[in-house]
């Protein structure tokens, strides 16, 4: 048994040998097994197998498992022949192996230094199993950066060979190669080739030009030109290799498709994807009829060609080719390989491009999961994947906290595990200080940029791609910081060296051309920007054809550019044409298509982070004001910023203000009245002015703005409309029937305009149908106001989401509106109110988790606000326990509150929302209890708490039948808060009140309320004249206070339950309510003339209907 285990072993190797990885993996794992039961799992033959199949898990990718048998094994072998016997140290070395292999260099690298000391101690420099791990010691030290520390091992594994074998011998070549990629690495590039060259002149003379051996050495150089950018010199080496196999070996054998690979990868670089994807196709061919659709060659093909059409928009088949090349991966080597993961990442790229952001995050999100648990999280793969979803993250703009966590997260493993100055680590250096520019962190990304420039021209020489590269992000930053002529010359730079390398065409040279474009633009150089920006196009046209993303692109920056030279007959067809082709081609959701229309500030204003937003504003306009004095153009940019984020934070409005109208002062001056930026001036003016409640002064700049612009773009340009929409809003506001009508007018030729310029699901489209809506509310047109928002809603649901927080308010208007208009009797009225009803809670649970400005433990005000909407209306729907849930969560929301009196009182609202009204009373009794003791029983705070009190038992008696004490109780508290506060005599004698001074009008409102609740209509009566006659001496005639009460008595005077009835007199009441209305236009009051109107109808017609009976 023993030998056929040790057979069984041997068998193992040889189908390992021949490929058959699997069938060999389960033969050594039964012999493994038979060998422990047999002989014990300390036996040296048990270790040995454990060991040999330790190696050939490594070999499959099983890591985790080969790492488990390799540990046993050298646990086993130390204690058995000891720590420094020869075949001990081998297995270490194989350990330390299998742990750089997973990433964990650091870890390896000491047991390999143990490896290779006790190995070169006991068996000498020059044996094989010596020079083998000092081969894996220099790949630690390579995968680390290290590169210095490697250089020695190998040139002394060099000499050894030469001084053995001679330096013509096949193992002295392969050592020459290992120096030669250490040269690479540290950037000796001359040495490097020369280390090239000679292997390929000794293989052409030993084993001929055409020899498989030789022509590897050549694809090797072509790989070192190719790595370094120097695609021309390594394209006609690749060409020898792939026409050399083609004649020798023909065109379906292995070593002509992995030419045909290799030459199609080089010329992807080079911006030929045609050719490229004819040789891709081509090795897949050959690899699927003489390798099988399950091989790893044919699966890599399978990815490559993916890659290839992925790059030339062909996003269909490519998305086919990698769900192809995942399953063959999953079937050959499970679903947590590396290999696997790889085409994870890969699908997640081809969907990112596509716009599919969601997909892309969930796939790069599984793959990083299943790299870090497989590998490590600081194992380069899970590093690379990780990168990639910061980068998403970062594009979808909604979650730029975890991409910046992610970014460091990258940079500090890859300096940690490569060392500060590796290539990978100083892309991530680079790629996080493009985040933190979009952050607006100029000052720290120019510095981040500066050290990886620095470095890369140190390491790779300038001409190297990644220094290229890092050159013009570098040149981007310094863009942002106005330092454009340090910018300049970094972007000529990067322009001249991409074109001497990689041609004028070449993808990453018409990147260089746009960047150069903006600079020009920046500058106010259009002329020369322009020239460059239709460079860009023509090339980006010619070599990917129109359709594609960067084509589109282009096309829409050459659009911006053009607009801000005012050429707006011919940016605007370019702007169609771009936001078509991407709709198209990436769907209307994808960044690309919505990306023109998100700023930096912005994104910080609706992030709240306005000290940050502001404190870089200030900075930005200091900077400006005393390199260009305070009227230049770019100083007067940053000011409008600033002013537009004092704004928004609404704490500095007067600041905000005198800033506004000073840049609309010096922008008329230099530019027009009718320019775009005055213009836009004045519509942030006008806005803020609202704000100030200088509404008047807000309409007649609107209305100037779009004579304006009627004028200069005609009636139906697309800024025309915007402007009549914003105008039309400022007429809603003012609320008097003829600007209602005139706004109702505006906005529907703004809408029908808007419609046919940019389509119905246009932002600005659905803006308009918002305020529409609106205004067709205030004209008491409720049915209409409901569908408006419904098209609203649904369009905003399709363009941006249904959890956009645009969407979520507009939800949560329609369904205020909803309600109202139940509330007026609408048709439906049941189906209206659960509709309310549907939409305030959807909102509300979107809301519950939304970020707050400073802590994750604190809801947002807009998740509050949304909670106590949807208390209020399940209190009015009784729905009153679930109601109170709604009152708890706001309640919780402001802990200081919970403690003060006020806080006491909400509580008492929430128990009483929840029917636990006997809890409430209980509450309100400590509260006025609390108030006495504090300010005496006659103070008005208390007598006004007395009067909560009596209402909460009134309202407990409702629920559980009262003795009479309770209800003598209540009706005693509220006579004497009347008598002692509201009024010198009560109400309910009908005697003649005192004058009582304005401080008490609010709760003399809260009281008539009360009673008409409780259907006291003619002790309301009573307080409403009394409330009436105190707002003519108080606030006059015309006040909106005098208006609202009139109506309110006029509404008592015509119920049925008062013993007044009198319909003349509140006929009368409304008529003057409505003509006092309509001489008062012009002033801030919002009260709805028509729907006074439509109540003087019905009261009439009640009136008539009791006459005639």
């Amino acid at each position: 048994l023993f030998r056929s285990l040790r057979t069984t072993c041997n068998l193992a190797s040889l189908f390992a040998a021949t490929g058959k990885g699997a069938e060999a993996e389960r033969m050594f794992q039964t012999a493994l097994k038979g060998l422990e039961t047999e002989l014990g799992k300390m036996h040296i033959d048990s270790l040995a197998a454990s060991s040999r199949l330790g190696e050939l898990q490594k070999s499959r990718g099983h890591y985790q498992e080969a790492e488990q048998h390799m540990k046993r094994a050298v646990k086993g072998l130390s204690s058995k022949l000891g720590v420094d016997h020869p075949e001990t140290l081998s297995c270490m070395s194989n350990l330390a192996s299998v742990l750089e292999v997973q990433g964990r260099s650091q870890d390896a690298e000491p047991v390999q230094k143990r490896a290779l000391a006790g190995l070169q101690s006991r068996l000498g420099d020059a044996h094989p199993d010596t020079v083998a791990s000092a081969m894996s010691l220099a790949g630690i030290y390579n995968s680390q950066g290290k590169f210095i520390m490697a250089e020695p091992l190998l040139r002394r594994q060099l000499e050894l060979k030469e001084r053995k074998l001679g330096s013509g011998h096949a193992d002295t070549l392969v050592a020459v190669g290992r120096l030669a990629q250490n040269f690479e690495a540290q950037g000796k590039l001359d040495e490097a080739e020369k280390l090239h060259q000679r292997i390929i002149k000794v293989r052409e003379s030993s084993l001929g030009p055409d020899h498989l051996e030789t022509l590897q050495s050549v694809s090797n150089l072509a790989f070192m030109f190719k790595s370094q950018g120097q695609l021309d010199k390594a394209e006609p080496l690749y060409r020898r290799v792939l026409q050399s196999n083609q004649t020798n070996l023909g065109e379906a054998h292995s070593a002509t498709s992995s030419a045909m690979s290799n030459l199609a990868a080089l010329l992807k670089e080079k911006g030929k994807l045609t050719e490229a994807e004819a040789l891709y196709r081509q090795a897949l061919k050959n690899r699927e009829s003489r390798l099988g659709r399950i091989h790893h060659d044919t699966l890599q093909s399978l990815n490559d060609l993916a890659a290839v059409l992925r790059l030339q928009g062909g996003f269909e088949e490519a998305e086919s080719l990698y769900q192809r090349a995942l399953k063959g991966r999953q079937e050959l080597h499970g679903d947590d390989h590396p290999d696997t993961f790889r085409v994870l990442n890969n699908l997640g790229l081809l969907f990112k491009d596509k716009g599919d952001l969601r997909q892309a995050e969930k796939l790069y999100r599984e793959a990083r999961g299943g790299a870090m648990a497989k590998l490590g999280a600081d194992h380069p793969d899970t590093l690379t994947y990780e990168h990639n979803l910061a980068a998403l993250l970062d594009t979808k703009g909604n979650s730029i906290e975890e991409a910046e966590q992610l970014y460091r997260h990258v940079m500090t493993g890859r300096e940690k595990k490569l060392g500060p100055e590796h290539p990978d680590t100083l892309r991530s250096i680079s790629n996080y200080a493009s985040l933190l520019e979009a952050k607006d962190d100029l000052q720290t990304a120019r510095r981040l940029q500066s050290r990886a420039r620095e470095a890369f021209e140190r390491k790779l020489g300038e001409e190297h791609p990644d220094t290229l590269t890092c050159m013009n992000n570098l040149a981007s930053v310094l863009i942002g910081l106005q330092k454009y002529e340090e910018a300049e010359p970094l972007c000529r730079r990067a322009l001249k060296n991409r074109e001497r390398r990689l041609g004028k065409d070449h993808r990453d040279t018409l990147t260089s051309v746009n960047n150069l474009a903006f600079l020009l633009k920046a500058k106010k150089m259009y002329a020369d920007a322009e020239y460059f920006h239709r460079r860009a196009v023509d090339g980006f046209r010619s070599t990917l054809g129109p359709d594609h993303q960067d084509t589109l692109r282009s096309i829409y920056n050459l659009a911006a550019l053009l607009e801000a030279m005012g050429n707006f007959e011919e940016a605007e067809p370019l702007t169609r044409q771009v936001l078509e082709g991407f709709r198209s081609k990436l769907g209307a959701h994808h960044p690309d298509t919505l990306h023109s229309v998100l700023h930096f500030s912005t994104m910080l204003q609706v992030r709240r982070q306005f000290r940050e937003a502001e404190g870089l504003c200030r900075d930005v306009l200091e900077r400006f004001e005393r390199e260009f004095g305070k009227e230049h153009p770019e100083t007067l940019t940053a000011e409008d910023c600033l002013a537009g984020c004092l704004e928004a934070e609404g704490l500095k409005l007067g600041e905000a203000e005198g800033r506004r109208r000073h840049v609309l002062s010096a922008r008329e001056h230099q530019l027009g009245f009718s320019h775009r930026d005055t213009l836009a001036t004045v519509d942030k003016l006008a806005e803020l002015l609202v704000a100030l409640g200088e509404i008047e002064e807000a309409e007649r700049l609107a209305r100037k703005a779009v004579e304006s612009r009627v004028l200069k773009l005609g009636e139906d340009h697309p800024d025309t409309l915007k402007s009549a929409r914003v105008l039309a809003g400022y007429l809603k506001a003012l609320g008097g029937t003829m600007q209602l009508v005139e706004a109702h007018a505006l906005l529907q030729e703004a809408k029908a305009g808007q419609e046919a310029q940019l389509g119905l699901d246009h932002n600005e489209t659905i803006t308009t149908n918002c305020l529409l809506a609106q205004v067709l509310a205030s004209l008491g047109e409720m049915e209409e106001a409901v569908e408006e928002y419904r098209k609203a809603l649904q369009l905003m649901q399709k363009t941006i989401g249904p959890d956009h927080p645009q969407t979520l308010e507009v939800a949560l208007d329609l369904s205020a509106l909803l309600e109202s208009f139940a509330y007026q009797g609408g048709q439906g009225s049941a189906d209206l109110m659960e509709e309310a009803e549907n939409l305030g809670r959807y909102v509300s649970s979107k809301r519950q988790d939304d970020m707050a400005v400073n802590s994750r433990t604190v809801r947002s005000s807009l998740a509050i606000d949304s909670e106590s909407r949807m208390a209020c209306l399940l209190t009015v729907i009784g729905k009153a326990p679930e109601a109170g849930f709604f009152y708890s969560r706001v309640l919780a929301a402001d802990p200081k509150r919970q403690k003060s009196r006020q806080g006491l009182h909400d509580q008492a609202v929430s128990i009483e929302a929840q029917g636990k009204n006997d809890q409430a009373v209980q509450v309100m009794r400590k509260i006025y209890n609390d108030v006495v003791a504090d300010k005496g029983k006659d103070d008005p705070q208390a007598l006004g708490v007395l009067c909560n009190l009596a209402e909460s038992i009134m309202l407990s008696e409702k629920e559980v039948k009262a003795d009479e004490e309770e209800e003598d109780e209540a009706e005693n508290m509220l006579t004497e808060a009347i008598e002692n506060f509201y009024l010198n005599t009560t109400v309910r004698f009908d005697s003649q009140n005192d004058e009582i001074n304005g401080d008490s009008m609010q709760a003399l409102d809260s009281l008539s309320r009360l009673l008409e609740t409780r259907g006291s209509f003619q002790e309301a009566e009573v307080l409403l004249r009394k409330r009436l006659a105190e707002c003519y001496r108080l606030f006059g005639s015309d006040h909106p206070e005098t208006y609202e009460t009139m109506h309110r008595l006029a509404l008592v005077l015509c119920e049925p339950e008062n013993p007044t009835n009198n319909m003349d007199e509140a006929i009368e009441l409304l008529n003057r309510e409505q003509e006092g209305v309509q001489i008062a236009n012009g002033t801030s009051h919002q009260d709805d003339s028509m729907l006074i109107q439509k109540q003087l109808e019905n009261i009439r017609r009640k009136n008539t209907c009791s006459h005639e009976s």
